[in-house]
């Protein structure tokens, strides 16, 4: 692993890249869907990626948005669109406009706010929603979907010529709906989970877990805006997620530690979906 390339993470067809220690940076990159979920101070793994999404505004989730813009406008790619928090639009605008008379180049980006609860189509095969998630400035997750046709009820047992011929009447048989598949937390306590219930159904949930023993105990995690792995192991059994990936580990905690927590305490079905993302401590 390098900050160049970050570490890889892989559930299916779905292959991530990023890096991800508090307070220092945490970035996850969806390769398959070319969308990046925050971006630390900014690193060369992201630059493939066509859409940001920023959970909040602490530097070490969304420092590196002026560098990973100039990087991208070097390349050619002026069309990368940055989707932020309701209340860091404006602020964000201003730091970009700010930096571009330092850096002497005018930059080329979208920069748009959502709230949670707003669907954005991306493309013809995905889209996302913004969800709510408590943390100590404004912040929001993001799920993203897949968008997937399925046959109607009424069509259910109905042969080839049956569906050609209702089509040829100027009747759809299919209809639209829309898989959540992946789901990023970013920065939260563990109310997040009630913010959207297809946070519980993505096939994959990365999920904050900053504090893991009783140094830093509840408590604390709660005071700090942040998840103790005793609430996430708590809520375990209402996560119906395929793969569930931890982000967000305190640097205190060396990944021998982390590892033997999760050896212990996981039940022998949790431990085949749940893991730590890949780290350096």
């Amino acid at each position: 692993m390098s900050l160049e390339t970050g570490f890889p993470v892989q559930h299916g067809e779905w292959a991530f890249t990023g890096y991800s220690l508090a307070g220092i940076t945490t970035s996850v990159f969806c390769k398959t869907a070319s969308v990046c979920f925050d971006v630390g101070q900014g690193l060369p793994f992201q630059l493939p990626a066509r859409n940001i999404l920023i959970t909040h505004a602490h530097l070490d989730h969304a420092s590196g948005v002026p560098y990973l813009i100039a990087q991208k406008n070097m390349n050619g790619q002026e069309n990368t669109r940055f989707f932020v928090p309701l209340s860091l639009a404006e602020p964000l605008e201003k730091i970009l406009k700010l930096w571009e008379s330092v850096d002497g180049h005018e930059y080329k980006y979208e920069l748009r706010g959502v709230k949670p609860g707003e669907l954005v189509d991306l493309d013809k095969i995905y889209a996302f929603r913004a969800f709510a998630t408590p943390h100590r400035v404004e912040s929001q997750g993001y799920l993203l979907f897949q968008k997937k046709k399925k046959l109607k009820q009424k069509f259910a047992g109905a042969t080839q010529e049956m569906i050609i011929a209702a089509k040829a009447a100027g009747e759809e048989p299919n209809e639209s709906l829309l898989e959540p598949v992946v789901a990023f937390t970013g920065d939260t306590k563990i109310e997040f989970l009630a913010s959207d219930p297809d946070v519980a159904r993505a096939r994959i949930l990365f999920v904050e877990a900053t504090f893991w023993d009783e140094a830093k105990p509840v408590e604390h995690a709660r005071r700090w805006g942040h998840i103790h792995i005793e609430e996430l192991l708590a809520i375990l059994p209402q996560l119906q997620n395929e793969k569930i990936v931890l982000i967000h580990a305190s640097v205190r905690y060396s990944t021998a530690f982390l590892q033997d927590v999760l050896d212990r305490r996981l039940s022998s079905e949790d431990k085949k979906r749940v893991v730590l993302f890949p780290r350096t401590l």
